[in-house]
């Protein structure tokens, strides 16, 4: 019996008379709509899970300038500190010797301890410098949030916990990109943040998704 004949239909695949290019396309087209699924899945799991709708960590090893001028500093110090100790008669290099170490302990924390995290809850905006002080916002606070290009040398004066005249306090670890931030405090005063972020436009959506969730 011929298997092709009408007692034995094949099933019908729309792809399948498709020329083999066509055929490549339209497959990859629908394994990009069943991995954009399972993300949106798998994300809205995340945000049920831990509460939190964003999250970005960034570490002061991520700034160019804090790895370059860091252990530069280091190299200068530890140079002029034991000419000085060979020069000078008597030195206790024990003790000269314990100087440097803390030293550099002190450094390799600060390149590879201290980083920066912005979380957005279903509430409130948080950002901490770590291991100092960070500020949490209710998001009813927040009045408006905007992605910014910004020059850190001169409208914030560097890196880290700043105060700036044009965006107030700043909490920024590397780069030039954050979001500005205007708010109300607790005595209806309108305040000014700028959070730095390397993914400043994913940071705004999110706020006004947590804002409009709330509403």
């Amino acid at each position: 019996m011929n298997p092709f004949s009408n007692g034995h239909k094949l099933p019908k695949d729309r792809n399948a008379c498709a020329p083999f290019p066509n055929r490549i396309r339209i497959m990859s087209a629908e394994i990009q709509s069943v991995e954009k699924s399972s993300f949106a899945a798998s994300e809205q799991t995340r945000v049920d899970q831990t509460g939190d709708r964003f999250t970005e960590v960034q570490r002061l090893w991520s700034n160019m300038i804090a790895r370059v001028m860091l252990p530069l500093s280091f190299c200068i110090m530890t140079g002029v500190i034991l000419i000085v100790g060979i020069q000078k008669q008597g030195t206790n290099w024990p003790q000269l010797l314990l100087v440097l170490s803390l030293a550099s302990s002190i450094e390799l924390f600060a390149i590879f301890g201290v980083s920066q995290r912005t979380t957005v809850t279903t509430n409130e905006l948080r950002v901490r410098v770590r291991p100092f002080w960070g500020k949490a916002i209710q998001l009813q606070q927040i009045t408006s949030a905007s992605a910014v290009k910004y020059n850190p040398l001169v409208d914030t004066g560097g890196w880290g916990i700043r105060r700036s005249r044009k965006y107030g306090n700043v909490y920024n670890m590397a780069g030039d990109r954050g979001v500005h931030i205007v708010y109300t405090d607790a005595n209806s005063k309108e305040r000014n943040m700028l959070i730095g972020s390397m993914r400043s436009d994913e940071l705004v959506a999110a706020i006004d998704d947590a804002q409009a969730a709330l509403m």
